[in-house]
């Protein structure tokens, strides 16, 4: 979820909820007069305000865990703690670690509220208990409706968010009783004991002198795994070539866009803004179309319409000139390749000892050109560095330590066919050697890739 799409949220559904509360109020008045006056109670005036804001609340969380998701028929449930936790460290994106603090945050304010709402939910184990509850009661929900996954780290972000709220509102009014500082202190040890983890999370990622890969947080039970070779596989470590490649910033992504439209003589759309995500951005020009760009290694896509047929005979020549007169050099030292129906691609695959060019850049043309699309990228070499085996990294997956998703059908068998030295972008933007194991899990072909590192 976007910072975006959070304040959308807010403004919708803060707004049900005010609706929701004021009614609250009204029937609480009349309770009061109908029962409390009678009875020479004092009424309560003090809870109206936190129930009301309570009530926002409950409609803001129920607006994001439930009605702002669509339905799926896929039903997941990550029983594993930790699990998600896993995923942000070797992916190290974003918007999960976005998404597990987003998770924190989000039960704050019921551990703030609920001491406020009654006294007797003062009690450190009543409020944090009622938040586990209610956030174990929100994951069988969403699984049961398919809005969302079922996930054992939501319960425990939940139910931390809820203690560090608890832990706000009594040190509040610890202070305001001028309680102990140590107490004091006390009540805000959830609050700081997260920021520190996190902290510390941070610190050793940037400390690290690579990226994270994906591939690595997987783990296979093989115990009833039937693994095979049919090739011979080396036992000896070799050294080889680690690049880099700078992402765009959002600026420049922007400096980009801009350019382009003024290339090709168009202007970007006054009435859609561009969609801005954190790999991904969208502008959209005035005529029509899209232009899509990847921050991560400065590649682009743009259209103006897609059609069924092209010019499909043109030459490399002809091609290059269009392009040329699109405001795009095609690459130089690149294979041209016509695929048929206006459809043209320039492979590049070229390396010396400071850079490595690799990618291809894909033109559509019907009449004029309607679609580009450059996957070329430019990396910088950047060290030398020693790989394991292909024995070794064979053994990793004796050891089950690959990614498998075919989460219909257990792991039955896995036989390995080939094996390739290839490139991966890591989470810092290093293009890393994998070993490429043409394999056949369950007899269907299925590549298995192994860090290299």
């Amino acid at each position: 979820m976007r910072i975006s799409d959070l304040f959308r949220l807010l403004r919708e559904y803060a707004v049900l909820g005010g609706i929701i509360a004021a009614v609250l109020c009204a029937a609480w008045l009349c309770l009061y007069v109908f029962m409390f006056r009678r009875k020479q109670k004092k009424f309560p005036l003090r809870k109206i305000l936190p129930a009301a804001v309570f009530m926002c609340y409950l409609m803001i969380v129920a607006g994001a865990v439930f009605f702002s998701r669509s339905d799926s028929v896929y039903r997941l449930v990550h029983l594993r703690p930790l699990y998600l936790y896993s995923e942000a460290w070797h992916t190290f994106g974003t918007a999960v670690w976005r998404n597990l603090i987003l998770n924190i945050c989000m039960f704050v304010p019921f551990g703030i509220l609920l001491p406020l709402l009654s006294d007797k939910l003062k009690s450190l184990w009543k409020t944090v208990g009622i938040g586990c509850a209610a956030s174990i009661l929100i994951e069988c929900v969403q699984y049961i409706t398919g809005r969302g996954q079922a996930c054992t780290d939501d319960v425990i972000n939940n139910t931390a968010g809820a203690l560090i709220g608890y832990g706000l509102v009594m040190a509040w009014q610890t202070m305001r009783a001028k309680g102990r500082k140590r107490k004091v202190i006390g009540y805000l040890s959830p609050l700081f004991a997260s920021v520190l983890v996190f902290l510390s999370i941070y610190i050793v990622y940037q400390t690290q002198e690579f990226g994270n890969l994906p591939l690595n947080m997987y783990q296979q039970d093989m115990r009833n795994v039937a693994v095979s070779c049919d090739i011979d596989i080396s036992d000896k470590r070799e050294t080889t070539t680690v690049y880099k490649v700078e992402p765009f910033t959002a600026k420049q992504a922007r400096d980009f866009a801009e350019s382009f439209f003024s290339r090709i003589g168009i202007s970007a759309s006054p009435d859609r803004k561009p969609s801005l995500y954190d790999n991904t951005a969208y502008y959209y020009p005035a005529s029509g179309g899209i232009l899509t760009i990847e921050y991560q290694t400065r590649t682009y896509r743009y259209w103006d319409r897609i059609t069924e047929t092209g010019d499909g005979g043109l030459s490399e020549t002809e091609v290059r000139r269009m392009a040329s007169d699109f405001g795009v050099d095609a690459p130089v030292n690149a294979e041209f390749v016509n695929d048929g129906g206006g459809q043209y691609r320039f492979v590049a695959d070229n390396a010396d000892s400071e850079q490595w060019q690799t990618g291809q850049m894909r033109i559509r043309i019907d009449g004029t050109i309607k679609e580009i699309e450059d996957t070329i990228v430019l990396y910088e070499t950047v060290a030398e560095r020693e790989i394991i085996s292909q024995k070794e990294a064979y053994g990793r997956i004796e050891e089950g330590r690959f990614p498998y998703w075919a989460y219909s059908k257990d792991l039955q068998s896995v036989e390995v066919v080939s094996v390739t030295l290839e490139y991966l972008l890591d989470s810092k933007g290093f293009y890393r050697p994998v070993y490429v194991f043409g394999s056949l899990i369950n007899g269907r072909e299925a590549p298995i890739m192994i860090p290299a590192f």
